[in-house]
C-alpha cells in the first residue's frame, strides 16, 4: 500500500504555478480574440432578438431556418430563462 502525502495531499508549489499559468493562457486567448466577432450558435438569434425568439417558440415549424424547420428545443427557452433575458436585453438588443 501507499502511504499518503506527507503535504497532507496539496500540490506542490510548482503545480500551483503551472496551474496558475495555465489558466491564465486560457483567460489570455480569450481576451485576444476579435472585439466583434461572432461565434455561430444555435441559440445566437435568442441574444440578437429574445422576444421574436420566443414568439417563434410557440409554433412547431420555424419558416426562418433554411427551408424552413422543425423546432427542436427551443421550447426549454419559454421559461425561465427566456423571460429573464428579455427583461435584461430589452425588446430587441
Amino acid at each position: 500500500m501507499t502511504e499518503p502525502a506527507a503535504d497532507g495531499g496539496r500540490a506542490s508549489g510548482a503545480t500551483s504555478v503551472r496551474l496558475a499559468a495555465v489558466c491564465l493562457l486560457l483567460v489570455g486567448l480569450a481576451l485576444v480574440q476579435d472585439p466583434g466577432f461572432l461565434v455561430a450558435d444555435t441559440k445566437f438569434d435568442l441574444v440578437l432578438d429574445p422576444a421574436h425568439f420566443l414568439g417563434r417558440t410557440l409554433h412547431l415549424w420555424d419558416a426562418d431556418g433554411a427551408f424552413g424547420r422543425v423546432q427542436n428545443q427551443a421550447y426549454g427557452y419559454l421559461w425561465p430563462m427566456g423571460p429573464r433575458v428579455v427583461s435584461i436585453l430589452g425588446e430587441s438588443a
